[in-house]
C-alpha cells in the first residue's frame, strides 16, 4: 500500500513539474515578446499555448496558476 501512495505522489509531482516547465516557458516568452513576434511572422512556428498571446487568460492569472503548479507537490506531502 505504501508503494502505491509513493507512486501516486511521485506521479503527481512529475506531472506538476512538467506542467510548470511548460507554463513558465510560455510566461517568459510572452513577457519577452517572443510569442507576439511568432504570431506576426508567417514563417515562424509558434510553440506557445496561445492563452497569453491571444488574451484568453490575463498574464497575472496565468502567472498565479504557473507558480501554483510548482507548489502543488509540496502540499501533497
Amino acid at each position: 500500500m505504501r508503494c502505491k501512495i509513493l507512486f501516486v505522489l511521485t506521479f503527481i509531482g512529475a506531472i506538476a513539474a512538467h506542467l510548470f516547465s511548460n507554463m513558465i516557458n510560455d510566461l517568459w516568452d510572452f513577457r519577452n515578446g517572443i510569442d507576439t513576434a511568432a504570431r506576426e511572422t508567417a514563417s515562424t512556428i509558434s510553440t506557445n499555448s496561445g492563452f497569453l498571446a491571444t488574451g484568453t487568460i490575463a498574464e497575472k492569472t496565468f502567472s498565479l496558476l504557473t507558480w501554483g503548479c510548482l507548489q502543488s507537490p509540496l502540499f501533497a506531502v
